[in-house]
């Protein structure tokens, strides 16, 4: 529902009757309230409402599929009780914890309807009343005074427009003075706890609050913007000097005032400014310490003296025991694997990663050394696990990562390290900067670490450019497997896979084979193409199930042939609506029981339950794809399942959530599908590179179908092009080296 949408706003007034939900976190609920026409069903947001007490509210009616008709309340405001039956019903329905009935009429029968005046004002005098102690006095005024200045704040800030939860969340960092923090610093609800987008924030402060554009709050906040903007676009830093040039544009300021806010920003530590090659970098603090930290980390564990064994003579007996012989490529891998403390094994499809590590894995077994393997997401873990044979995890649950405090907290970290000897990590391409440093962080000094991946493909949707910039540095001993094997070249997936990569043009439609293109020269009728080849002919063709086994993949979220087009069409064709089937419209989004969707940002405070065996965690992570089995308006949330985990999820958080039976390139990675239907139309602008081409065809486990025109898959395969990412791994690491004179061993 959208009640700005509603022209003339209800209003209704009664007494609540029932508190049927609350959600203390965002201040959302379900009440029961009682009006001169009969007993309505009120949901909306408001915080320490209690039975008992009176309210007015805002509104419209409209009717739940489920729950019937309900009072959509766009405002909440409390009634205080007047007269003594109002305020003990107010005070026994729970509106101060520690006071219930018999407390309530105790306190009422001693002070009348001037209970409440002496619960603010003179909370003491409550020890007169039998049973209350004067610590418990002291204890229930400031309960009341709690309730009290929570209320006089959200009242305050409601005429900001601003979502409930950021309300909530700015009365238990400012207490009181909440409305006034805001009203001199608009931009602090810009940090990131409130999630609050920097364009809206500055829109307020500059035509309600009227701020100076030039004020120093103003031009700060805007330049973290930039840096925070530019994180999504991998960049750990910015030059300054580029910095300084957009800033500048975009604030409509001087570069005086902006380079004078750089320096104030680095003296409150929010930035770092640090010299990158022939740059001026100016990196968040947060992302300048944790690329420094990597360095530090790696080039002390690559440095540390392992215990000799003869390890060629124990690959040797691998292979005996295997029935194998490897190729000299992965011989090498595998005995480097041992023989250093950080080691990186690249290769694309088809060049034997898959054997080699399983030789890894049996090397170590053979050393009696503990070892764990991971992936940045959820898919890649479990395909690891089912390639290597042995059990593998996400990097997010190996690492124990939960919410604390308001921050990421690690279970395991330097104080409380992994109790492995070697960690090795698959889809290393896809590693970004806090994530990797987190790991390294939680690892034992004496630990090694493997990183497994393909550096043609595209770098991670998150900041930095780990695998690249490690190798670029050329101080880790590495292997790159690049001969296909005899059972792989049959495949067109992996040999035109590696024809790309080298400029070469992809082959078509060989018979009996696994890579097609389906000619489409009208990006128009990419949509109900599509929804036609995913929802009827491609399920026929192979024996598929079109939600689970095939993905629709695209470099892009705009055009006719983008996520937002496609998911639309699909969702018609695979999910249509039924009678059943509940359905929540968020900001322009339609989702819908039975939907496929995604997980698009790092949330570690929602609660999760482990399916199997009932154990409650917490956090779902970027690229998390799961399917909706229940919609409940009454509560406000939805039930999704995300394989093995189950959520109960807020519609508060439904900006992080995306329909997923189309997704970019980007967001496919570290994923593999047994089908991938990918779009290839020209004309979507400069994402249309090889190595996104690369890595969509790499997506594909078993059948790979182009849908779009053969003049795009040529123009990609040319177009070598990548954009440049500013990252400064690679130079905290040569920087070290060369403080320190030693060489990585």
């Amino acid at each position: 529902m959208n009640l700005e949408q509603q022209a003339a706003p209800l209003q209704l007034e009664g007494v609540v009757n029932k508190i049927i939900y609350r959600n203390e976190e965002s201040a959302y609920l379900v009440m029961a309230v009682e009006t001169a026409e009969g007993e309505e069903v009120v949901v909306g947001y408001s915080a320490g409402i209690a039975v008992g007490e009176s309210i007015q509210a805002q509104g419209s009616y409209t009717t739940h599929a489920s729950y019937g008709r309900q009072f959509a309340a766009a405002s909440i405001t409390s009634i205080p009780p007047s007269g003594e039956a109002a305020v003990r019903a107010y005070l026994a329905g729970g509106a101060v914890k520690g006071i219930g009935q018999v407390l309530a009429d105790r306190i009422v029968e001693r002070f009348g309807g001037e209970a409440l005046e002496i619960l603010a004002q003179q909370p003491a005098r409550l020890a007169e009343v039998r049973g209350i102690t004067p610590a418990k006095a002291a204890q229930l005024g400031r309960r009341f005074e709690q309730v009290s200045g929570m209320r006089r704040v959200l009242a305050e800030l409601d005429g900001l427009a601003l979502p409930p939860y950021v309300a909530v969340k700015l009365f238990k960092r400012y207490g009181t003075q909440a409305a006034e923090a805001v009203a001199a610093n608009p931009y602090l609800l810009c940090a990131d706890e409130y999630e609050m987008h920097f364009e809206l924030v500055d829109a307020a402060a500059l035509e309600r609050f009227h701020i100076d554009p030039q004020s120093p709050h103003r031009v700060m906040a805007g330049i973290l913007y930039i840096l925070h903007h530019n994180l999504g676009n991998g960049h750990t830093f910015l030059p300054l000097e580029a910095l300084v040039e957009r800033a500048c544009d975009f604030l409509e300021v001087g570069d005086d005032l902006v380079l004078h806010s750089v320096d104030r920003l680095q003296e409150a530590g929010e930035v770092v400014e640090w010299p990158v090659a022939n740059l001026d970098g100016l990196f968040l603090a947060r992302f300048h310490g944790a690329e420094a930290t990597i360095a530090d980390r790696l080039l002390s564990m690559a440095t540390q003296r392992r215990a000799a064994q003869n390890v060629p003579a124990l690959v040797e007996k691998i292979e005996q025991d295997l029935g194998i012989r490897y190729a000299e490529a992965q011989r090498r891998a595998i005995s480097g694997c041992a023989e250093n403390g950080v080691f990186i094994l690249t290769g694309g499809p088809g060049t034997g990663k898959t054997t080699a590590l399983r030789g890894i894995l049996q090397l170590f077994e053979k050393m009696a050394l503990e070892t764990l393997l991971a992936a940045p997401t959820g898919r890649a873990a479990k395909r690891m696990s089912e390639l290597s044979g042995a059990p593998a995890s996400t990097i997010h649950r190996m690492l124990g990562i939960s919410l604390r405090g308001g921050q990421p907290h690690c279970k395991f970290n330097e104080d409380n390290p992994l109790a492995a000897d070697v960690v090795i990590v698959d889809e290393a391409s896809m590693l970004e900067v806090t994530l990797f440093e987190a790991l390294l962080r939680a690892m034992k000094p004496s630990a090694r670490l493997i990183l497994v991946g393909d550096a043609n493909q595209l770098p991670p949707v998150g900041a930095g450019n780990i695998l690249r910039d490690l190798l670029g540095s050329d101080l880790f001993a590495s292997a790159t497997l690049t001969e296909i094997f005899r059972q792989s070249r049959d495949s067109l997936i992996v040999v035109n896979a590696h024809q790309i990569n080298h400029g070469e043009y992809p082959t078509f439609n060989a018979r009996d084979n696994d890579f097609f293109l389906v000619k489409c020269a009208d990006r128009g009728q990419a949509p109900a193409m599509a929804a036609e080849l995913v929802g009827s002919r491609l399920p026929r063709a192979y024996g598929l199930d079109p939600l689970d086994d095939i993905q629709v993949i695209t470099p892009t979220r705009k055009t006719e042939a983008g996520t937002a087009a496609l998911n639309a069409a699909l969702q018609k064709a695979l999910n249509p609506p039924a009678p059943n089937k509940a359905e929540h419209r968020f900001m322009g989004s339609l989702f819908r029981v039975g939907d496929k969707v995604m997980q698009v940002r790092n949330n570690y405070e929602l609660p999760v339950v482990l399916v199997e065996t009932g154990e409650l965690t917490a956090g779902l992570f970027n690229g998390d794809m799961g399917r909706i089995v229940d919609i409940d308006e009454l509560n406000d949330s939805m039930t999704i399942r995300f394989e093995d985990r189950q959520v109960e999820y807020p519609f508060d958080c439904l900006h992080q959530l995306e329909l997923a039976y189309a997704v970019t390139v980007h967001k496919s990675q570290g994923n593999e599908y047994p089908l991938v239907v990918f779009m290839a139309f020209q004309g979507m602008g400069r994402l249309q590179t090889r190595n996104l081409l690369y890595t969509a065809v790499t997506r594909a486990r078993r059948i790979f179908v182009a849908l779009g025109e053969e003049a795009a898959l040529c123009q990609m395969t040319d177009n070598s092009r990548e954009d440049r990412r500013f990252s400064a791994l690679k130079y905290f690491l040569l920087e070290r080296v060369r403080r320190a004179g030693t060489e990585v061993e």
